[in-house]
This record gives C-alpha cells, sequence and structure tokens, in this order.
C-alpha cells in the first residue's frame, strides 16, 4: 500500500494526539514493505490574511509613492513595489540580468515560501517603511497588531 503525502498541523494537544496514532496506525506496515515514512517538521506558511494585507500596502505604495523610473519619477504596481521592498527588507541588493532584447532586469525575491514568522516581520517592515515615507494605510487594527514588533 502506497501512502499519500500527509500534512500534519499541530495547534493543539488533540492534533498531536491524532498525529501519533496516525503514525501508530501506518508505521509499521510501511516498515515491512520495506516503505518507511520521512516526517519533515517545518513552521507553517504565511496565513492567508498576511498575505492579503501584504497586497494592500503594496498597493497604498503604488498609489502614493513615486520613484525614478528609466530616469523619471513615476508610480511603480504593486508587484514592482514587492520586489524593491522585499528585497530592502532580505538586505539583498537584488541581483540584476540583462534582458533578451536589451535593458536591464532585476531578479526579484520571493515571498511565497516565507515562514509565518518571517512574514510578520515582513509586514513589520512594511509599515515601519510606510511610516518613515508617510505611506498612508488605512488599517488600523493590522497596524497596532504589529506595532512593536521586531522588522529584522
Amino acid at each position: 500500500m502506497s501512502l499519500d503525502k500527509k500534512v500534519f498541523v499541530l495547534r493543539e494537544r488533540c492534533h498531536l494526539d491524532y498525529f501519533l496514532r496516525w503514525i501508530a496506525e501506518n508505521w509499521e506496515r510501511q516498515s515491512l514493505a520495506g516503505k518507511p515514512i520521512a516526517i519533515t517538521a517545518s513552521e507553517t506558511k504565511r496565513s492567508m490574511e498576511a498575505n492579503a494585507l501584504m497586497w494592500v500596502i503594496l498597493t497604498a505604495w503604488s498609489k502614493q509613492v513615486e520613484w525614478p523610473i528609466n530616469g523619471r519619477m513615476g508610480l511603480l504596481t504593486p508587484d514592482e513595489w514587492k520586489d524593491i521592498l522585499t528585497a530592502a527588507f532580505l538586505g539583498e541588493m537584488g541581483r540584476v540580468a540583462p534582458g533578451l532584447t536589451g535593458g536591464m532586469v532585476l531578479l526579484g525575491c520571493r515571498t511565497r515560501d516565507f515562514s509565518g514568522t518571517t512574514m510578520r516581520e515582513f509586514i513589520t517592515f512594511l509599515f515601519s517603511e510606510s511610516d518613515a515615507r508617510e505611506v498612508n494605510i488605512d488599517r488600523p487594527r493590522e497596524r497596532e497588531e504589529y506595532r512593536g514588533r521586531p522588522a529584522a
């Protein structure tokens, strides 16, 4: 018998109990079949709420902050701000590559693999940078939730 990939999120004791029961019920059968069970533990990924809040903040930047683009001041898209702010948060200069037909392309940093903790730190960083640059983020409840947390 082959096992499908299983993901267990252990938030409460009852989740741990279920996980241990599942291991007990499946380990011996798999082991005897020469197919031991591999277990990988990791922090959960960012939440959908945190992801949505990130896009609210990036959209505010895209509407309020002009930035030099090809030598002229202009507005950037939320995706472009995500590249710039993620690189700043990670302390990276970013990588630049020549485009296929000329020009330069910034190779962006990715947030999709941020853990819940790293995403929280990133949002705290975004609020801090927004305050420093006077970007209005009309989310008082979320702002208070992230206030005073370490940014990086």
